[in-house]
């Protein structure tokens, strides 16, 4: 504070993995009346602003529970902001060393001459793509399959060489994944996760 005034907020919070995919969240086991409810909600929107841009890379964080066990306050020299403050720092002290790289997982479809199964396929695996269905239409193969979204920039020129140049493919979002790389090749959207 410009005037010099001591500020005071103590926190004792718990996070944890949660599922893959289940979102995150915050709750509170502190006695209700304990600590003004106001100081609570700020320290929820402490750990909340931490949530989209992480402290590992920048990425967001996702599947984490964050569980207020205990806080303290003064009268004179704590509110909601410090308390927010305090969420903040313990959130990212929690995940100085406990944050696991994610990267985007995609669901990829691809249309391809049956003929040229071999040389799709093969291509499509050493970008780590994991075929989950092929089916033989009319005149057209399709393969469904997942691939990190890091190995496919230029798959769509690639896939129509090893098509005879009548390939196609869509993709979009299907779920985030640990990197299987080194932390140093970071893909182009990722998330940090709490290590389980």
């Amino acid at each position: 504070m410009s005037d010099g005034a001591s500020q005071f907020a103590k926190v004792r919070m718990l996070f944890e993995p949660a599922a893959r995919g289940a979102g995150s969240s915050f709750e509170s086991t502190v006695k209700e009346g304990s600590i003004p409810a106001q100081w609570i909600a700020g320290i929820e929107k402490g750990v909340h602003s931490v949530l989209p841009d992480g402290c590992l890379h920048g990425f967001p964080i996702v599947d984490v529970r964050s569980r207020l066990i205990d806080a303290a306050y003064r009268d004179v020299d704590s509110s909601a902001l410090v308390f927010e403050i305090a969420a903040r720092a313990a959130f990212r002290e929690a995940f100085s060393n406990s944050g696991a790289l994610l990267e985007p997982i995609m669901m990829v479809e691809i249309l391809s001459p049956p003929e040229h199964l071999a040389a799709v396929t093969s291509d499509l695996f050493s970008r780590g793509g994991q075929a989950l269905r092929q089916e033989v239409h009319a005149d057209f193969l399709q393969i469904d399959a997942l691939a990190p979204l890091a190995n496919m920039f230029g798959y769509e020129t690639s896939l129509r060489m090893a098509a005879g140049r009548r390939g196609s493919i869509t993709m979009q979002f299907d779920h985030y994944d640990f990197v299987g790389g080194s932390p140093d090749d970071l893909p182009p959207a990722a998330a940090v996760a709490l290590r389980g």
